[in-house]
Formats: structure tokens, sequence, C-alpha cells
């Protein structure tokens, strides 16, 4: 039946064991059956549910979000609470833990924040200040008033010399040369004379180790004596006096040693694992001719070239400085121009002669090959030489001024006419390569690649590939065809003086120059210069494409 509010007939309700109720109506008091016991309040499902959103600890620094509390209908039947009792206090408590334990969330509340501390006194809490607060170890500054002589030997043989303030205190360091003796020099000078009278061509000398020479290409033992670690650091400061502290900075160096008037070394002075080691390449001032140096005549034809570029190449030691030096010996001794030779170091020492020739030394009169190259430009050269193209300023720069009309002659370590072509244009990102190639097509005038081998009666002989630029290599070139380089070059022998490895070995061995197990080495394609060794003689090459000129 319908229950009478402010003597209005309302809609008939829902009813709990026979109590009519109302929605958000307060708990109705009923009388329990059992007088000693306390009424009970009825509450609806919606306010067990904001008594169990309260019920949560608030005690947390983030706001409780509605996911986090568990739903009535995520719960199984048998749990969804409809009603709750409240009877007792202690009751109450009791069922509100149990309500806890049921809906607590699954993510873990961050803790309360501690309050900051209002006592100045108060230690503080934070890591940065108990580390401020930390006694701290007393720190000592090396610096080179402080190292005796045998300090310093041996922080810098140790390569411990990273220790000391480089900016202030390294740079200060300087080699008195009134207390030094020379006495390891003299000793240096000996081993460098027994080279000289053997034909080898380097001197290696390393800390720790005996004294070893580079003799027809290979490395023996040239001396039992080892020099100490010691021995090796007051050599280095007699070979370099002034510039010691930049081998100390720089870890190496590069410089000219002066034997004598017909003989000068190229050293590199380097830092290593158990101390100082030193390299001396031979360099002889007096300069042979193409012809002396048993080279093609064909590069005479360079010495008549008025511009474009002439690239030597070859492996570290097959001559290349060596071709150059004879190259522009020719020219001197020819015609009337003006040359620049930017190198590291100065190598060989031309005197002028109808050429006037400045030589300028990257480290000494120029510091880098790519300002030298761009100053040249501006100093009336007919004639430019770049002792390597070390990177893609000096490179771009040298195409350009074979492309304003100068003749530019300079050094890559490249095996082959193809392998350099490729190496020039890979340099450049690849937005760049085709306008490279297109000027490198243009300007390339010559490729000179070497390589050395031992000869039969002793010593040793280069073996030449020769490009020169043809309309059928200038076209090879600019569209990128260059698999087709080694095939022009084989055709092209007679007619524009180009040959490729293998023809110029096949040659040394007819002659009988080389041996054919020592070209085989050299060989672009050994089995093809085997089967013409062994299936063509005389007679038939004679009737045949290629010919046999013997030099006496």
């Amino acid at each position: 039946m319908g229950i009478k509010l402010n003597n209005q007939q309302t809609t008939s309700v829902p009813k709990i064991n026979g109590i009519d109720m109302l929605a958000n109506a307060k708990p109705i008091k009923l009388n329990n059956p059992k007088q000693n016991e306390p009424n009970i309040d009825v509450v609806t499902n919606n306010q067990a549910q904001q008594n169990m959103k309260n019920s949560v600890n608030l005690n947390t620094t983030k706001p409780i979000q509605p996911q986090n509390i568990a739903k009535p209908a995520q719960q199984p039947e048998s749990t969804k609470p409809s009603i709750i009792m409240q009877q007792t206090p202690s009751q109450k408590s009791q069922t509100q833990q149990i309500i806890k334990n049921e809906i607590k969330p699954k993510e873990t509340t961050l803790p309360p924040q501690p309050q900051k501390a209002t006592n100045p006194q108060t230690p503080p809490t934070n890591k940065q200040n108990i580390q401020n607060q930390m006694p701290k170890a007393p720190q000592t500054k090396i610096t080179t008033n402080d190292l005796n002589d045998d300090m310093l030997k041996n922080a810098i043989t140790n390569n411990y010399i990273d220790s000391i303030d480089r900016n202030n205190e390294l740079s200060q360091i300087k080699v008195d040369v009134n207390q030094l003796d020379f006495s390891l020099t003299k000793r240096v000078r000996t081993y460098l004379k027994k080279l000289i009278n053997s034909g080898g061509s380097d001197l290696h000398l390393k800390a720790g180790s005996k004294i070893r020479a580079r003799i027809n290409g290979d490395i023996v033992i040239f001396s039992e004596d080892i020099l100490s670690k010691e021995d090796a650091l007051i050599f280095a400061k007699e070979l370099t006096r002034g510039r010691f502290h930049d081998l100390t900075i720089e870890k190496e160096l590069d410089m000219t040693y002066i034997y004598d008037a017909n003989t000068r070394f190229r050293v590199n002075i380097f830092f290593q694992m158990e101390g100082v080691s030193f390299a001396f390449r031979k360099i002889p001032t007096t300069h042979g001719t193409i012809d002396e140096l048993g080279l093609p005549d064909a590069l005479n034809k360079i010495v008549d070239m008025e511009r474009g570029l002439v690239l030597v190449t070859g492996i570290t030691g097959s001559g290349k400085s060596t071709t150059l030096a004879a190259i522009i010996n020719e020219i001197n001794q020819k015609k009337a121009k003006h040359i620049i030779t930017i190198e590291d170091p100065i190598e060989f020492v031309h005197q002028d002669a109808k050429s006037m020739i400045n030589q300028r030394s990257v480290g000494m009169d120029t510091n880098s090959f790519a300002k030298a190259l761009k100053a040249a430009l501006r100093e009336d050269p007919d004639i430019i030489l770049v002792g390597e193209m070390r990177d893609i300023e000096t490179i771009e720069m040298a195409l350009h001024a074979a492309e304003t009309g100068h003749l530019v002659l300079s050094t890559l370590h490249t095996l082959d006419a193809k392998e350099t072509i490729n190496r020039v244009i890979s340099v450049f990102p690849s937005n760049e390569q085709t306008r490279i190639r297109t000027t490198l097509a243009s300007t390339l005038s010559a490729v000179v690649s070497q390589r050395l081998l031992k000869s039969i009666n002793g010593g040793r002989v280069a073996a030449v590939e020769l490009l020169f630029k043809t309309p059928r290599i200038e076209l090879i070139v600019n569209e990128g065809r260059d698999s087709e380089i080694l095939e022009a070059l084989a055709e092209g022998k007679e007619i524009y003086h180009t040959q490729t490895f293998d023809q110029h070995l096949f040659e040394l061995v007819t002659n009988g120059i080389v041996s054919e197990e020592a070209a085989m080495e050299k060989a672009t394609s050994p089995s093809d210069l085997k089967l013409r060794l062994q299936n063509i003689n005389f007679a038939d090459q004679q009737n045949g494409d290629d010919t046999i000129t013997i030099k006496n």
C-alpha cells in the first residue's frame, strides 16, 4: 500500500523485509524484535557506495580515481552489498575495514611528501646537501715544475701525459739543448749509414726492441742492439729539439732529417704502448730521370701538358713521390714555368733551373694543404704539386685549380686507375657526385698507378698502369661506365700509349727484368697473364697486337 507524505499519494516503492523505503530517504529505525539489541540503520545501495568511497585512506597525495574503486558489477552476486547495517561502533568499524580490504586499489599510492624542516639547525636530508657536507679529499694539480727529469720521462713514456694540464703546463715543455750530448743521434747515424750502404729504404727504431730495416721490400733485423725506453725518449728530444712539446701534445710528429748533402730522411715519431718509435724513410736529394728510373717513356707526355689533373697512385712505399720528383725535374730542365709544391714534409729538394720552384711544407710554411692550395691560385703558378689529396676540401680545390687552367699533380693511395676515379667521386656527398664526375671527366688528364716488385738482378722496379685522357675515357668517366676502363686502356696501348698492369708486367717478364713468379704476385689477373706467357712465343708476338720492346 502507498505511503502518504505531505498529504500526497505516492507510488509504490520497493519493500525490504516487508518495509517500504523511499529513495534518498533517511534511514528508518525499526523496532527490533529482540529488545536487548539496538536498532539498526537501513541504507540504500547508493549510500553504501558513498560509504565505500569515504572509507578509502585519505592520506594520499593523489585523489583516488574512479577506476581504482571496485565496481559492484565486477563482483560476484553473492558479494554485492545491497544493505549495510550499522549496529555498534565496533561492528561499524569492522564492517568498514572489510570494505577497505575489498576495494583496495591495485596501484600503490605514493607516500605523503615529507614536510620541509622549519628548524634552520636541522641537518639537510637531501643527497646533494649531504655530499656538500662530506669532507673533500685534497686535490693536487701536477705541473711540469713539480716533475723532475726522471718523472717526466716516465710520464711521457707510459702515456701518462694526459694527467698534466695540456692547455697551460704542457705547452711550456721545452728542451734545453745545452743539456743534451747527442750521443744517441751519433749512434742512430751509424744505423742510417748502414742502411744507405745496403740499399735499404726504411729504418725502424722501437723502444724496447731490436733495430730493424726494410731491404728490397722485406723487414729484416738490422742490429741486435735494443733501444731502451729512456734512450728512445732522449733521442726524441735530440731529434725534435724545439718541437718536442708538439710531439708530447699530438703524440706523433712528421719532420725531415738531413743526413748529408745527398741524402735526406722523412721521419715520423710516434708514441706507442712501450715508449717512442721512429720510422725513417730515405729520400735521395738527387733526382732520377724518367729513363733512369725505368719508367715508361709515355710519362714524358705529362711533361708536355699545360693544364689538367694528373694523379700518381699506389700503396705506401710504391714510389709515388719519386715519380713526381722525376716529372718535376724534367719540367724544370726543359720549360720556364712557375712551380709551387705543397708537401708534408718536403721530400725532394729542387733547385731552380729554367723554372722557378717554391716549395712549401705543411706545418712549417703553411697550416694545411687546402689553405696553401687556395693561396696558390693567387700566386701566379703554372704548375701546382699537392703532396696528397687527403680531404674533400683539398680535392675540390685541386679540381677547381685544374678547371681554371693550371696543371695540378697529386697522389692518392689507390691500386689502379678505376679505383682512383671511384675514390675521388665517392669522397663527396651523393647529391654532389654527378657534378664532381662531370668535372673530373673534363679535367682528368692522366692517372699513373704503380706497383713495386723485385727485379731479377736485385733492387726493385715499378710496374705502371697508364691512363691518358681520350674521347673514349672522358665518355666512360662522365657516364659512370667505370667497368670499361680496363678494356679501354688495353685497347689504346698502340695509339694513346695507355696500358694496364698486366701489359706492362708481360713486357717486364719477356724482357728478363722480373721473374714470372714476381709478376704473378702483382698482376691484376694472374691467370690471364700466365696464359699469355705460356701460349705466346716471340714470333707470334711480332705478328700480333702486342710487340716487345727490349731496352738496352
